[in-house]
Order: C-alpha cells, then sequence, then structure tokens
C-alpha cells in the first residue's frame, strides 16, 4: 500500500511535477474515495421532469485532489506548508476511486471537478457546453474509504 502512495505522480502547488516519495510515520496509511460522476448530456431525456444524468466519454473531465502535507505526516515540520496536488481521470462508465495517505486523525482534503467541454443535445439542437461543477472537502482517515457521488452543477454554450 506504501508503495501505491509513494508513486503516485503528483504536482507541487508551484506547478512542477515530481513523483513524491513521502516521509511517512508509522500511523500513517490511506484513505479511498470514490463514486460516480454524472452530467446532463441530454436535456430531452427526462423521467416525469426528473433530470436523468448520464456519462459520458472517457477522459473527459478530471478531478483535482489536493491535500496538505502536515495532515499526512505532522512530525516533519518541513513539508507543513507544502499543498500536494494530483489529478483523477473519470472512467467510461463515470467511475472515479483515489487514494491518498492520511492517518487516523485524518487527511483534509478538496475535490475540484476540472471544468470540461462535451457536446450536449437540446431541444432542437446539439452543441458544445462547458460544463462547471463546485468543488467540495472531506476529512479522509486511514484504512476508510469514502462514497462521493459528484453531479454537474451548470453548463453554459462553448460557443458564447
Amino acid at each position: 500500500m506504501l508503495a501505491t502512495i509513494a508513486s503516485l505522480s503528483l504536482m507541487m502547488s508551484c506547478g512542477t511535477t515530481e513523483i513524491v516519495n513521502p516521509t511517512l510515520s508509522s500511523e500513517v496509511g490511506s484513505g479511498t474515495v470514490s463514486g460516480k460522476f454524472r452530467v446532463d448530456l441530454n436535456e430531452t431525456n427526462f423521467n416525469t421532469g426528473n433530470t436523468i444524468y448520464e456519462t459520458f466519454p472517457e477522459n473527459t473531465a478530471v478531478l483535482e485532489v489536493s491535500y496538505n502535507e502536515s495532515d499526512v505526516n505532522p512530525t516533519n515540520f518541513s513539508n507543513s506548508n507544502i499543498s500536494k496536488v494530483m489529478q483523477v481521470r473519470i472512467a467510461a462508465d463515470g467511475t472515479y476511486s483515489f487514494t491518498v495517505p492520511a492517518s487516523g486523525k485524518g487527511t483534509s482534503i478538496t475535490v475540484k471537478p476540472l471544468d470540461f467541454v462535451a457536446t450536449r443535445v437540446t431541444t432542437g439542437e446539439t452543441k458544445q457546453y462547458i460544463f462547471v461543477s463546485s468543488q467540495f472537502s472531506l476529512t479522509v482517515k486511514k484504512g476508510s474509504t469514502y462514497p462521493q457521488s459528484i453531479k454537474t452543477y451548470s453548463a453554459s454554450n462553448a460557443a458564447e
């Protein structure tokens, strides 16, 4: 499990990419967040007034996950202000899963679905739209799994 954590490709907040091999205390393990990401790609497809959310083409959407290194290893003061960021691609069936280093006290993470462009069917036309979702925060504890479903909140015509 630690090998998986150590091999994650993370982006530092300063914009450089590196393979991170964190100094982990024996209290640190990992926690998993997984779920489904849905989007309304067809406005004409609804059931008695309720929106039916669809999945979308693979690699269209990406989650940006960030956490503070001090949550992972509070005894390593040299890392206390370093924010780690990783990107997670959504699978074609809309599912996602990622693991973050976590202790029993927990690691506070922020998950932000990045804006993406996809084709949307509306009444009488099909156009490219930009889809936007809100970020959410979560505390992930060692050995725990957290199911989180995400739906897009807004879309705007990409041509405008």
